[in-house]
């Protein structure tokens, strides 16, 4: 008995001249630079809006160190932010890794992405001005969210839409990614929920959503799989 599998759209490749493929890749690569320069910004205004502590006596050491150590709740704000900014930079990346066209829908989301992503600076001052209270959070995080859906959303786009015929991607990765964004849309929502009981929680909280995509895509690679296995050692 013979079984034939339905090959993936992704999976397909075709008949296109070279200067089409060429024109395809070249739409594509137009958008992934205009994304990365609107990442590069975003991450330099995080740094800009960091200001040097005024002192209103003689600047001592003993009064620098102090003030210091009052803008922690600043230092952690900005810290965080600029790892998830990076960490979208990077989830960004790795969906264009396998894109081999762009499409108008393709185009528009990365836009809107792109507008909450050039907004996250400001609503990092935000909750490091109003010492993290449920307002703030509540629009630091919605800010973050909107960032996670609309990344969940181009990828599920490129899928449907056929941005993938031709790549080399299996099918298994195609599904890890798309897991990977959704289990990230739903932790968000749970860390909004915990503003509610504890802002300072919430925003601690999304550093495992960091940890958990630095070690998926440091360790995982383009394919996302954390099950590797290193070819054996030649004698």
């Amino acid at each position: 008995m013979i079984v034939c599998r339905m090959r993936s759209p992704w999976e397909e490749l075709e008949p296109a001249t070279h200067a089409l493929v060429e024109r395809r890749h070249h739409a594509v690569r137009r958008v992934e630079q205009f994304a990365d320069g609107v990442f590069a910004v975003a991450l330099i205004l995080m740094i800009l809006h960091l200001s040097v502590p005024q002192l209103t006596q003689p600047p001592t050491e003993a009064a620098l160190r102090r003030s210091l150590l009052e803008m922690w709740p600043t230092f952690f704000a900005y810290a965080l932010s600029f790892v998830i900014l990076f960490m979208y930079w990077v989830l960004h990346h790795f969906q264009f890794h396998y894109f081999t066209r762009a499409s108008g829908g393709l185009i528009w989301l990365t836009g809107l992405m792109l507008a909450f992503v050039a907004l996250l600076p400001f609503s990092t001052a935000l909750v490091s001005d109003y010492a993290m209270t449920r307002t703030a959070m509540l629009f630091y995080e919605g800010d973050i969210f909107a960032i996670q859906f609309l990344l969940a959303r181009s990828w599920t786009h490129a899928t449907g839409s056929g941005l993938l015929f031709g790549s080399d991607i299996p099918p298994h990765v195609v599904q890890r990614m798309k897991l990977a964004l959704r289990i990230g849309v739903f932790y968000v929502l749970f860390t909004m929920g915990l503003v509610f009981i504890s802002p300072l929680l919430s925003m601690s909280m999304l550093a495992a959503l960091c940890i958990y995509y630095v070690v998926l895509t440091a360790r995982g690679g383009y394919t996302l799989d954390l099950m590797r296995r290193r070819p054996p050692e030649s004698l």
